[in-house]
């Protein structure tokens, strides 16, 4: 229902892999969070908390324009850099994924290694792999009114990759109708989970596609019973730089 942790992330940008690291504050429902990030822009604060500023984000930006400003979640500036949006934040977006997908590897031999004696952070962990041998592109038309985002999630696909390999693709708004693009028939080819001995939390995640390493998430000092102060998702939290 709640969390705090520190996230370190590895994403792939047109063939190299970009560093980010921020902490996190969250609620699960209604959903709020605050980031404030230590690299590659320290400093950095993002505010949401859902029915407030009109679906906005309230970003400070550490640096010009020196002054706060609200971004939508899902534009290009907030998504700068990054393969996910504040929404995927946690490990939700993770656990249905593979909900939805296990079927895909099930269905196959082997699809599944499981292996103990791992450490992580200082953490004893199970490493747990998931193979999808038939993980392909396919061709995929819209349906109209259809937007990368609503596509990826309809299908949980990873929407960053989608439009990495289409190059009519150049935001994650509208598709057009009927103009075929190509999308994976899953989210990835492997994944590589270490789940805590002690809370069973996947704490780093590794992600492939066909190209090899896709996303790679390492989650440190996590809290699951955290105490938020009243007015802990608000520009006036005092622990805030807004």
């Amino acid at each position: 229902k709640a969390l705090t942790f520190k996230i370190k992330a590895w994403e792939r940008f047109e063939g190299e892999m970009h560093f980010t690291e921020n902490d996190v504050r969250m609620q699960v429902e209604p959903f709020r969070i605050h980031l404030k990030m230590w690299s590659p822009d320290k400093g950095v604060e993002v505010l949401y908390s859902e029915g407030q500023r009109n679906g906005m984000a309230l970003v400070h930006p550490a640096g010009f324009p020196y002054v706060n400003v609200k971004l939508d979640p899902y534009g290009g500036r907030m998504r700068k850099d990054q393969h996910h949006t504040i929404f995927e934040s946690g490990f939700g977006y993770l656990a249905s994924i593979i909900r939805e997908n296990r079927a895909s590897y099930s269905s196959q031999e082997n699809w599944a290694e499981v292996s103990d004696g791992h450490m992580i952070s200082g953490r004893s962990c199970t490493r747990v792999t998931l193979h999808n041998r038939e993980y392909a592109w396919i061709d995929y038309s819209p349906v109209a009114g259809e937007t990368l985002v609503s596509l990826a999630r309809k299908r949980f696909l990873p929407e960053y990759l989608i439009q990495e390999r289409n190059t009519s693709v150049d935001d994650f708004g509208k598709l057009t109708a009927g103009k075929s693009v190509r999308i994976p028939n899953n989210y990835a080819s492997k994944v590589v989970l270490y789940l805590d001995d002690q809370t069973k939390l996947p704490i780093q995640q590794e992600i492939f596609d066909d190209h090899g390493l896709f996303e790679k998430y390492l989650f440190e000092h996590i809290n699951q019973q955290p105490e938020f102060a009243e007015n802990e998702f608000q520009a006036d939290c005092p622990r805030y730089g807004f």
